[in-house]
């Protein structure tokens, strides 16, 4: 799914039961001072600035192939393939009187898609045969010609999703191979079984496949699993043990969450949605466009920077564009504010939103609207501005930014349920579907509205 269905419910109606409320300054906590201290409010506003910047790769460390082309007229062109291993069982073996090898057949499950389900999709496969693929290379901007070159073409077919749904026993397409590929395989057993021993035994046999399409530039599909089979002949006897008969078998690879699966994306954005422009932010999925926020927290710091002065709010939301999007098809459910500097260690380590410096934030399907996630009405962001305040004010031999360089990324989350039955976030991941969102970035929307409390003020 492209998101957890239940943790997006849930939190829509929260936002339902809010709607009503505008919370920018109404929800200032004060904290309970010693009697005879002085409080004071003071009230403030300071301008962000906002681009929108190209992505060149993106951390896809996933257990889906991404397959197609998806063409988005104000947003360009998708095109995503990819390479697979195949998890070899340690007692993966024919028959020990198979005879003859009669067809190979590569089948690969979808569990969802994007696009157009009458559009034709040509597929292509072709047999890794350069390098094998690595947990290192788990990034999209892959170079094919380095895994394969392309000259052992395996087979190919048209297909479009109304025919995949009609498959069973699950949504698939499925295409015959070159013979002479899976009498290979047989080959190989007969003279060096221990080949088929492991996943690593194999590998230096069959390193995978590079699957890819040739026609169509409608659909996007989601390819959790493939399997590829060959069927072949051995004598065996017959149902009554009274003479020797022919059989048929099949001899199974899978990709399976064991091997390593490499997605090769390619976003071809418009140039025209890089451009300087003074009303509008675009957002793309997936290994498109962010949105790069710049804070400017010196000014922040220096409003604050007194040991009796305490940041309280920071009202923080991010503006869909409503009018804009009536084309828009798929916008983000999920969006991931980070510092630019931490997106690398924050996706390979496996990290989650710490509600200090990254926050998740959600789409208010009403008011189309993104705001932090556990924040249902307040999207006060004080406390990553405190964070920093407090740093330096720890730290005065240190320069204090000019500003705080932010990312906003689209990403998809996984939600699990915890002891007491509640969903939580148990992942966040890159988007890997296509999705698109236009922002609002006029001066009004890039105003960040701050509520200071001052102690014993002289």
């Amino acid at each position: 799914m492209k998101f957890n269905y239940y943790l997006y419910i849930a939190i829509s109606a929260l936002c339902l039961m809010n709607i009503s409320c505008d919370d920018d300054l109404n929800s200032v906590g004060l904290d309970t001072k010693p009697g005879g201290d002085d409080i004071f409010l003071s009230v403030d506003t300071v301008n962000m600035e906002a681009s929108t910047i190209a992505v060149d790769k993106i951390y896809a460390r996933t257990f889906v192939g991404i397959l197609g082309e998806y063409v988005s007229d104000d947003f360009g062109k998708i095109k995503s393939d990819y390479l697979c291993e195949f998890y070899c069982p340690e007692d993966q073996a024919f028959h020990k009187n198979a005879i003859s090898v009669d067809s190979a057949k590569v089948r690969i499950l979808l569990s969802g898609y994007a696009g157009d389900t009458l559009s034709p999709i040509g597929l292509s496969i072709y047999e890794v045969n350069k390098k094998n693929l690595e947990k290192t290379d788990i990034y999209t901007n892959h170079d094919i010609a380095d895994f394969c070159d392309k000259t052992v073409f395996l087979g190919q077919g048209l297909f479009t999703i109304d025919e995949a749904k009609k498959a069973t026993p699950a949504m698939s397409m499925s295409t015959l191979v070159n013979k002479s590929f899976g009498e290979k395989f047989l080959a190989q057993w007969r003279t060096n079984p221990e080949t088929f021993t492991g996943t690593k035994e194999m590998r230096e046999f069959f390193k995978g496949l590079y699957i890819t399409t040739t026609v169509g530039s409608g659909t996007i599909l989601y390819a959790p699993n493939a399997y590829f089979d060959i069927y072949y002949k051995y004598t065996g006897r017959n149902y009554n043990d009274t003479r020797d008969s022919i059989r048929t078998s099949t001899f199974r690879l899978a990709v399976t969450r064991e091997v390593i699966q490499l997605n090769n994306v390619e976003n071809k954005v418009p140039d025209k949605l890089l451009e300087p422009n003074k009303t509008e932010l675009f957002l793309s999925s997936p290994a498109g466009l962010n949105v790069e926020l710049k804070i400017p927290f010196q000014s922040i710091y220096n409003k604050a920077k007194n040991t009796n002065t305490v940041l309280n709010s920071a009202s923080f939301k991010v503006y869909g564009y409503t009018e804009k999007e009536e084309d828009v098809v798929n916008r983000p459910d999920f969006l991931l504010m980070i510092p630019s500097d931490s997106i690398t260690n924050f996706f390979e380590e496996g990290s989650l939103p710490n509600g200090v410096s990254t926050f998740l934030l959600y789409r208010n399907i009403v008011s189309n609207t993104y705001v932090i996630y556990g924040q249902t009405t307040t999207a006060n962001v004080s406390e990553l501005l405190n964070h920093y305040i407090t740093y330096y004010k720890e730290n005065p031999s240190k320069t204090v930014p000019e500003y705080l360089k932010y990312q906003i990324i689209p990403v998809d989350v996984k939600a699990e349920y915890d002891s007491n039955g509640m969903l939580q976030v148990a992942g966040v991941y890159n988007l890997m579907y296509p999705s698109n969102a236009i922002l609002r970035k006029s001066e009004k929307y890039m105003k960040l509205p701050l509520v200071f409390t001052e102690y014993n003020k002289p």
